[in-house]
Order: structure tokens, then C-alpha cells, then sequence
């Protein structure tokens, strides 16, 4: 059975600097039916947009401003720190994207590439592939978005990470015609899950990152600068979970986050002074997080693999 598609419902906004590519663009949205089309060379006021006019489809130049702009703003999205809605269909567009540019927008949680020039058909097929076959999204500790994870990578840490569908305001408005307060009441609901999903999964980093630093310290692996190093992660951790958390229903246990982090910061002070910390008082803060999270106590106590201690050492190596 061929899908009928209602794009005159659809709500997109471009933000594409490039005339030729903006037009192509504009161009193959038009053909396809779409009316409510906004465009915007400008990143401030794509900003503003973001923020206060729902869409339901970001077409993004993937080199827009620096290098690292669009993935930035793609990662503000996915993050909630921009635009009302972290589920929304983003869809970069370039000419000849280099594989580092691909990595940064993966890595930041695009939801498809489009490489320019293209067929007459082709942004046609992938919106109808984003429609109907999007990918379910994940929360890590660094990273919200599609579930792009190659089976053989950390299976132990892939099953603690289940992949779950988000609304998608694409196929919403294109396909099943709903209403924009039922898909909000959805966006709403679902962006309060992934928000403990996501203190979980720092509070889980921040315990698992104690547990390391402890275990290479009994185990005589830790020099002063592999030690400075998982401090340094675990302060920024703790930090990020206590921003993160601060206004949730874990905020009582950003006490004891607040006191893990304070610590981490002595113990960096420490180092710098040429002091060894007592990386020991390390455990109890880290078991009482365990405690406070309801998280998995074996996160603290993790096998010091030797895979572990070389990627540490070789981290601080030219640091």
C-alpha cells in the first residue's frame, strides 16, 4: 500500500547559507508539497526560531558558520538546551561532506545527511525514510540521539543503554495528521524520560569514573598525571550531573554530588602541590551515589581491565 503524505502540514525551517543549495533545496520541499517553509541565513535568529516557533523539520548546511557550529547546535537540540523540542528531525546538507564532518554531526546526533548535488527523487526517499524508518534514540552519558552503535562496540555497556522511539513531528504532522497539542502533550512526556535517562547515565559516569581512579591507585597504576586526568573527568562529570539534576526529583542527592565533586577539586589541588591525594575517600561518596541513583553497585567495582590502564596512561601522554 503506497502512504499518502500531507506536507502541506509539515513546518520546516531552513538554514542554509549557500544560494544554489538553499534553492535546491527549497525547490524539492516545494515539489513535494510543503508550504510552511522559513528561511534564515542568519544563526542568531535561527536561534530564536528554535526556540520560539516549533518546527517540524530542520534542513541545517552542515558547514554553516565554523566547523563546529551546526554540530553544536545540533547537540543544544538533542541536549534541550535549544529549541522546545530535543526530538526534532534534523537533516544536514552539504556539498561533498568530508568524514570529519560526518563524524562531528553523527557524534552530535543528526538524523540524515544529504549530499549535494543530488537526484530529482532523492530528498523525496529520505523523508519517507525518516518517516517511516527512523532510528530509535539513546541516552549516554555524552551523547543523546540516534542509535547509531555497531554491535561488537562495549556489548556490557550497550545493554545498560536501551534504544527507545521519540516522537517525530515529521512523520506526525506528514502522515498521521496530529494535532500540535497532541504532539506536544508527546514531545513533553517523552523529554521528561530521557531527562532522568540522562542523569542516570551521568550519575553512572561519576561512579564508575571514582571506582577507576580508586582501582588504579591499590592497583600502583596511578601516576600523578593519570591521576590528575580522572579527577579532572570526574569534576566535569559531577559537574554536568549536578546541572543536570539540580531541578529533578534527584535533586536531594546533588548533596552528595556536590560533596564528590568538592572533593575531586581538593584531590586536583593536591596534585598541583605536589600532595598525593587520599584517593580512597573516594568509595563511600561513590557507594552513597550508588545508594541515592539506585543505580548498578557493580559500576564502582568494575574490572580494571589492563585495556582500561593503557587507554588512561596513554591519555595524559602530551598532555
Amino acid at each position: 500500500m503506497v502512504a499518502t503524505y500531507f506536507y502541506t502540514y509539515v513546518t520546516v525551517q531552513i538554514a542554509i547559507v549557500e544560494p544554489v543549495l538553499r534553492q535546491a533545496v527549497r525547490s524539492n520541499l516545494y515539489h513535494l508539497g510543503c508550504r510552511e517553509i522559513s528561511f534564515t541565513n542568519d544563526l542568531s535568529v535561527l536561534r530564536e526560531r528554535l526556540d520560539s516557533a516549533p518546527c517540524d523539520l530542520l534542513m541545517l548546511q552542515a558547514d554553516i558558520g565554523s566547523p563546529r557550529t551546526a554540530p553544536a547546535m545540533v547537540n543544544a537540540i538533542r541536549h534541550g538546551e535549544l529549541a522546545s523540542n530535543p526530538f526534532l528531525p534534523v537533516v544536514a546538507v552539504t556539498h561533498n561532506p568530508t568524514a570529519e564532518q560526518v563524524k562531528a554531526l553523527v557524534d552530535a546526533g543528526v538524523d540524515d545527511i544529504l549530499p549535494y548535488p543530488w537526484s530529482e527523487s532523492y530528498v523525496d526517499a529520505r523523508l519517507e525514510n525518516l518517516i517511516h524508518n527512523r532510528k530509535p534514540f539513546v541516552v549516554t552519558s555524552d551523547y543523546i540521539g540516534p542509535d547509531r552503535r555497531q554491535k561488537s562496540r562495549d556489548e556490557a555497556n550497550a545493554a545498560m543503554v536501551k534504544p527507545f522511539t521519540v516522537p517525530n513531528p515529521l512523520k506526525a504532522k506528514a502522515l498521521d495528521r496530529l494535532s500540535n497539542a497532541t504532539l506536544e502533550d508527546q514531545i513533553r512526556a517523552m523529554a521528561q524520560r530521557v531527562s532522568i535517562d540522562k542523569i542516570l547515565r551521568l550519575a553512572e559516569l561519576c561512579i564508575r569514573l571514582a571506582g577507576e581512579i580508586t582501582a588504579l591507585g591499590a592497583a600502583g597504576q596511578q601516576s600523578s598525571s593519570v591521576a590528575r586526568n580522572g579527577l579532572a573527568r570526574l569534576s566535569d562529570a559531577t559537574r554536568a550531573l549536578i546541572r543536570r539534576a539540580g531541578d529533578s526529583s534527584y535533586a536531594r542527592a546533588c548533596t552528595n554530588i556536590n560533596t564528590l565533586h568538592r572533593t575531586a577539586q581538593v584531590m586536583l589541588q593536591a596534585i598541583e602541590s605536589g600532595v598525593e591525594p587520599e584517593l580512597q575517600l573516594l568509595e563511600r561518596l561513590a557507594l552513597q551515589a550508588v545508594h541515592d541513583f539506585g543505580v548498578n553497585p557493580n559500576l564502582f567495582h568494575a574490572p580494571l581491565t589492563q585495556d582500561v590502564i593503557k587507554k588512561r596512561i596513554s591519555a595524559t601522554k602530551g598532555a
